[in-house]
């Protein structure tokens, strides 16, 4: 049934605790669309509130006009009656606004239930701030808005942001400048005690390389013998990172360092789980007396009370100590040892064993180690771009994309590849449709335009184009500048497209996948936990965009 009043009526006499497993499925469902439908008309009430007391203010009279306020007090009038905060109802009007006033058909979706206020708002907050036409917007969400429902949040916000981009480049440019001069960091204390950490308006790129080496390091220690798990690990070299302790050390000395640091936190959290255990235990005999204690006088019943809450206090500040004096590699205790011959600074190899102490192409940008003992000089680590070969060519603005990130402007895109030389390059020929017809790699590199060009350590460099362009640049050579003879392999390749696919399965008793084959059909590697690299294979409906 389509929201509304029906609708609501129907599941207000719908006991959800007496259907069964389908049917509750389908029940929750149904309120999805009701309390979509019923926020978007909360939506445009608000809308209307608004727009009356602005109306209410332009037509004072003159005698009445040195009495009003100065300003826009709509927000504040409807702060006042839903007991909001400013902050709160700055955000919501705005949203309202934007929908009402400039996304129409975004608001029916809405309204229909066909979208919840998630994307209702993601819609809101890519489009609201574009400086678009409406004419743009209109045509932008007649193609998107209809898709919206079988994508998550994160999925429309990407194809939002990679519209955005292609439709006015010029303002997604700007506003990605300004937002990098606005970036900083902050950190603060949550509920339970710990701290957080964040930092937003990073350039996009720089975030993706220092994550990526965060990965990295975080798969060596593990791949060494570290017991903690994959986030943990990241956790602490991300720590250890900013607060300087791995400062100036070589890969295989990081991975060394937070080897024994976790050798030290393992022994000390032994002895801290042992005395817990010892407490708990002591807890739960104190709980059991009092508890058949508890038929006596009331006054007896209020003494017992009196020196539970008491032994409950010095218990409770006794785990606290504990737990503390635990914590492996926050405290002063951990900073003296770690800072000692067997800490962050380890001449060898402290316990011996295999190690695996290398990375995925090349260093994760830490210093190498030269023969002579010394440190290379240093480099980011390199990073996963998805760029047209047209981008490339300076034909267009199309924007690139960071797998597992999302879209970011043609000339990050364009900087990425520049530092990029000694990656992986690798090509993707599509159709006009944007399925996969050929991938592939070239050896092939423009000329570099500077020192720069080997700047990061590692990445992969994914060119796309589409065949019947490539053609055409390959008959024009002229217009391709360097990227000539990039342009030639590639085309050269493609020309014998027929054999290179024959050869993806020639060797169907192969236990595991070949690179080429993984290349053609499969989705690349995880960036930093954020997801895989979009896929663009024949056969998936999610063309190269």
């Amino acid at each position: 049934m389509p929201p509304g009043p029906g609708l609501s009526a129907l599941l207000a006499a719908v006991d959800v605790a007496g259907v069964c497993a389908d049917e509750a499925v389908a029940v929750l469902q149904a309120w999805s669309r009701q309390r979509a439908h019923d926020h978007a008309m909360f939506v445009q009430a608000m809308a209307v509130v608004a727009r009356s007391s602005r109306e209410a203010t332009e037509a004072a009279t003159a005698a009445q006009r040195p009495y009003l306020p100065v300003g826009d007090w709509a927000g504040a009038e409807i702060a006042a009656a839903l007991t909001w905060t400013e902050g709160k109802t700055g955000r919501e009007l705005e949203f309202a606004e934007t929908l009402v006033e400039r996304l129409p058909r975004v608001l029916a979706a809405f309204e229909a239930g066909s979208i919840d206020h998630g994307k209702a708002w993601t819609f809101a907050d890519v489009l609201g701030s574009a400086q678009l036409a409406d004419a743009q917007l209109e045509v932008l969400c007649a193609a998107l808005v209809p898709e919206a429902p079988g994508w998550t949040t994160g999925q429309l916000r990407r194809r939002l942001l990679r519209a955005v981009l292609r439709v006015d480049a010029g303002y997604a440019r700007r506003r990605y400048r300004r937002a990098v001069r606005r970036r900083g960091v902050c950190g603060y204390l949550a509920q339970d005690g710990t701290a957080v950490i964040t930092a937003d308006g990073l350039p996009a790129d720089e975030a993706a390389a220092a994550c990526a080496r965060v990965d990295r390091l975080a798969g060596a220690v593990k791949r060494a013998g570290h017991p903690g798990t994959p986030a943990q690990i990241k956790a602490d070299v991300f720590l250890r990172l900013l607060d300087g302790r791995l400062a100036g050390l070589s890969h295989p000395e990081i991975v060394d360092a937070l080897l024994a640091v976790a050798a030290e936190a393992d022994v000390t959290e032994t002895d801290a789980t042992g005395t817990e255990a010892a407490e708990n235990g002591a807890g739960d005999a104190a709980t059991a007396a009092n508890g058949s204690a508890g038929t006596g006088a009331a006054e007896s019943g209020a003494a017992e009370s009196s020196t539970t809450e008491s032994s409950t206090t010095e218990s409770s500040t006794t785990e606290s100590s504990t737990t503390e004096s635990s914590t492996g590699g926050s405290g002063a205790d951990d900073d003296a040892g770690a800072a000692g011959g067997a800490g962050l600074r380890p001449s060898g190899r402290p316990g011996g064993g295999a190690r695996d102490t290398g990375s995925q192409g090349g260093d994760s940008g830490a210093a190498g180690v030269n023969s002579d003992g010394g440190c290379e000089h240093r480099r980011r680590s390199g990073v996963e771009i998805q760029v047209g070969l047209t981008t490339l060519l300076h034909h267009d603005e199309r924007p690139g994309e960071l797998p597992g990130w999302g879209p970011v402007p043609a000339d990050v895109g364009r900087g990425l590849v520049a530092r990029q030389h000694a990656a992986e390059w690798r090509f993707a020929i599509v159709d006009d449709e944007g399925y996969l017809l050929l991938a592939g790699v070239t050896r092939r590199r423009p000329r570099p335009a500077g020192p720069g060009a080997r700047e990061a350590r590692g990445g992969i460099v994914e060119l796309q184009v589409p065949a019947a362009v490539l053609a055409e640049l390959a008959a024009h050579p002229e217009q391709c500048g360097p990227w000539a003879g990039v342009v030639a392999d590639l085309a050269r390749q493609y020309a014998d497209r027929d054999r290179l696919r024959a050869d993806l399965t020639s060797r169907p008793e192969d236990r595991f996948i070949r690179a080429a084959l993984r290349r053609h059909t499969g989705p690349g590697p995880h960036l930093c936990g954020t997801g895989m690299r979009t896929p663009r294979r024949r056969g998936r409906r999610r063309p190269h965009p």
